[in-house]
């Protein structure tokens, strides 16, 4: 009876106390948030990928990622992440991203190796598809120490039947437990004669006098007609894409102002690859400044002249960028991937997608709201255009898609206009010389007593003349400037050459007007710029060359 009485009082003294925990686990279980430091938002997450409802896990694990850092599950959240994303989009670049920033975040992590694996599978499907830079990744995994990795690529490379995975699998086939697994893989790949795909090919070095175009730190001629699809993703292998993403994530700010130097960065990052960016970023001070003026005096439209209108129409395009696509804008629903978002408050690059295509491509002959924060903008000269979204990097190359034009233009190839335009690093610039152009043939280069000496011929037709009796006089203005490999000017020559023709038969007669131009040079690689000018014609003419002198002319 006291024992019962006694407990009665208890009960009657703890009961508020009780009731006041009941209830607070009941509000604690309605609002998870509450009762742990983001668990129960992770577990959420995990049961929408068990039940496969991608969208709703994606936005999950992001939500997870972006409000609890440093969870202990964090680095479980990024591989699950990068998995939703992979069964969302088995065939895009995004999930095989988020793998790498899992790998990059965390090297240590148990999913590391998984997330490699994954990339595996996913560079093995690119490959496939005709993506070949993939192949190269392949080749790296192949090389690893891991044993499971090496040989988890050794597999992949023998499904499209790679020879070079043929060392590795011959090895696994000697372990039973693997032998039924490769046997047919080695066998289908002796069977037929496949051959490694070939690297990607270098482009040509030539450039024409009126059409300047850098493609990767590249000089090319340009040509109307289509290349072949080469998807070149700007020489990032074999260290990859996430390469060229840790460069640009560097260089984000979470303010407002730039300085030159860092609005130069930038657009350097735009133009050039991510190997020749490497190099570039790594340098400082005065080596990074004769970097960049070797780099523009390849570029320049006019070498004989101090003067260098594509370094300068360059710097122009970059201050406009930064001027009128530097805006941003309130993404606050978004949690992922905020390195590609123009955010106030968040770490942004200096403009949006807008301002990388106008660095590369200049000003677009025609310009309109496409919609909804985006916009179109066309290049008739190359035929090609492109909806832009605003306040949107491309870092991840979902910003800037092909239009209409580019589908009408190239629709049985519209990956040409993804690789040659939106995911290709480069500079492209018209200069437009106050002359219309003089042809110019060269005959040869050759080395005697001791000089280098060049033949080149004018077609006299089109020199402009003064005529007195029956005498036609021709004269222009020839300036020859030879630069060492560093680009510096070692040698210039500037005459003015005069000829003529004794009657208007021998002017008729004579197709061309022959000189030589001697070059006293010691053994070494020079680039020769020849400009010849005739104010009577108002025609220019310019020549350039590479040659090394230490080598026998061709």
């Amino acid at each position: 009876m006291l024992r019962s009485i006694v407990n009665h009082h208890l009960w009657k003294r703890s009961q508020p106390a009780l009731i006041a925990c009941f209830f607070g686990w009941i509000l604690l279980s309605q609002n998870p948030g509450w009762a742990d430091d983001g668990t129960a938002l992770f577990q959420k997450a995990k049961k929408k990928t068990v039940a496969q409802l991608w969208d709703e896990a994606i936005m999950l694990y992001e939500e997870f990622i972006h409000e609890y850092p440093d969870h202990k599950d964090e680095d479980d959240a990024f591989f699950w992440l990068a998995y939703c994303l992979e069964k969302k989009m088995p065939n895009d670049i995004q999930p095989f991203l988020a793998y790498d920033e899992l790998i990059q975040t965390f090297p240590k992590s148990t999913w590391t190796d998984d997330a490699i694996v994954h990339q595996i599978g996913m560079a093995a499907r690119f490959v496939e598809s005709g993506k070949e830079e993939f192949r190269d990744f392949l080749y790296e995994k192949l090389e690893e120490n891991h044993r499971q990795i090496r040989q988890q690529a050794a597999i992949a490379l023998g499904k499209i039947r790679d020879k070079k995975a043929r060392p590795v699998l011959k090895e696994m086939a000697e372990n039973p437990d693997y032998y039924d697994l490769v046997s047919p893989l080695i066998q289908d790949m002796e069977g037929r004669n496949v051959e490694t795909a070939p690297s990607i090919a270098a482009k040509s070095q030539k450039r024409t006098a009126f059409e300047v175009t850098a493609s990767a730190g590249r000089f090319e001629e340009k040509s109307q007609k289509k290349e072949e699809k080469t998807w070149d993703w700007s020489g990032v292998l074999p260290t990859f894409y996430t390469k060229r993403h840790r460069q640009y994530k560097s260089m984000l700010k979470n303010q407002k102002r730039w300085t030159p130097d860092e609005l130069i960065d930038f657009g350097m990052w735009t133009i050039l690859s991510t190997d020749e960016f490497e190099m570039y970023h790594r340098l400082s001070g005065y080596d990074r400044s004769e970097w960049l003026r070797k780099y523009w005096k390849k570029l320049d439209p006019t070498p004989t002249t101090q003067k260098n209108e594509a370094f300068d129409e360059f710097k122009r395009r970059v201050n406009y960028a930064y001027a009128h696509f530097s805006e941003t804008w309130d993404y606050r629903h978004l949690k992922y991937k905020k390195d590609m978002y123009q955010r106030s408050g968040w770490s942004n690059a200096p403009w949006d997608a807008r301002g990388e295509l106008y660095i590369k491509y200049g000003p677009p002959q025609f310009q309109t709201i496409h919609g909804w924060h985006t916009e179109e903008w066309s290049y008739y000269k190359y035929h090609v255009d492109f909806i832009v979204k605003l306040y949107e990097t491309n870092i991840y190359y979902d910003a800037i898609q092909p239009g209409s034009l580019s589908y009408y233009s190239y629709k049985d190839d519209i990956d040409y206009v993804i690789s040659t335009y939106i995911s290709n690093p480069e500079f492209r610039y018209h200069y437009e010389y106050d002359a219309d152009p003089l042809k110019l043939k060269e005959n040869r280069f050759f080395t005697e007593d001791g000089l280098l000496k060049f033949n080149y011929s004018v077609p006299i037709k089109e020199l402009g003349y003064e005529k007195s009796g029956d005498v036609y006089q021709f004269d222009y203005d020839l300036t020859v400037v030879v630069f060492d490999e560093d680009m510096r000017e070692v040698i210039r020559q500037e005459k003015k050459k005069t000829f003529q023709r004794e009657n208007k038969h021998a002017y008729k007669k004579d197709k061309y007007y022959s000189d030589q131009v001697q070059l006293p040079l010691i053994p070494g690689p020079y680039l020769v710029s020849i400009l010849i000018d005739d104010k009577h014609s108002k025609k220019i003419g310019l020549y350039m060359k590479n040659l090394d002198t230490s080598r026998p002319p061709d």
